[in-house]
């Protein structure tokens, strides 16, 4: 008949093992700390530092600078967001995140001035239900931004864009680069099917109009806030 241990309730042999686990346990607990204080505390390590006065946000890069990270790239000049790209071509990513970046010297820059007002003219209204969804890296909201922001910048013809650097347009539209011209065409060619276009002009006029009904018709005098916004509307989607 084996023992029993009045304080446990336990045979001796279920006490020694239980001696045994916590003895164990103790030492590889002591040993663990050891370690951490020794090894990984960073007080041990480094100095303690006043994360307020020597933390700084980063600098923005000026257009050398984007100039070497765009030739740098390895799929191509300014192709920065290389997951990205990859994705969309395997068809598992509907259009890039916008992420804009702080540069300086970058050419064409007052045009981000413009976008509020592009905004408010609602030039990029109804673009879902007028044209057709564009898969890939560049979706119909990219394209129509491109448009508008070629008429703005005086680029007549998709050719110019050749002329130009394609990192620093596509920071403007929070991407890292523009499509290419083959690629631009044949966005082009598909948001033009079944008259698209001229569908989402016809929307465009009409609210519009809805807007602002005293406009329809009249020959009154017109004042220069207003008549620079309908300069505007008219010469961004004339140019488009």
């Amino acid at each position: 008949m084996t023992t029993m241990y009045p304080y446990f309730g336990r045979s001796a042999n279920q006490v020694k093992k239980i001696e045994t686990v916590f003895r164990e346990f103790r030492a590889r607990n002591y040993l663990s700390h050891h370690h951490n204080r020794k090894f990984h505390n960073p007080q041990r390590i480094q100095p303690h530092h006043n994360h307020n006065l020597h933390h700084r946000p980063p600098l923005p890069t000026d257009k050398s600078q984007l100039g070497v990270a765009d030739v740098a790239a390895e799929m191509g000049i300014a192709c920065t967001r290389p997951e990205k790209r990859v994705l969309a071509a395997f068809g598992m990513l509907q259009g890039a995140s916008t992420r804009f970046e702080e540069c300086r010297d970058v050419s064409f820059g007052g045009v981000l001035c413009a976008l509020p007002a592009l905004t408010a003219n609602d030039l990029f209204d109804h673009l879902q239900k007028s044209f057709p969804v564009l898969g890939g890296y560049h979706t119909a909201l990219r394209i129509i931004t491109l448009l508008a922001y070629m008429v703005l910048c005086r680029i007549k013809t998709i050719e110019q864009l050749q002329y130009e650097s394609p990192g620093e347009l596509g920071k403007q539209m929070g991407l890292d680069r523009l499509p290419e011209v083959r690629c631009l065409r044949s966005k082009l060619a598909q948001l033009s099917k079944n008259h698209a276009p001229e569908s989402w002009a016809a929307v465009m006029s009409q609210q519009w109009l809805q807007d602002d009904p005293q406009l329809a018709g009249s020959r009154r005098v017109v004042h220069a806030a207003e008549a620079s916004r309908w300069c505007l509307r008219t010469r961004c989607l004339g140019g488009i």
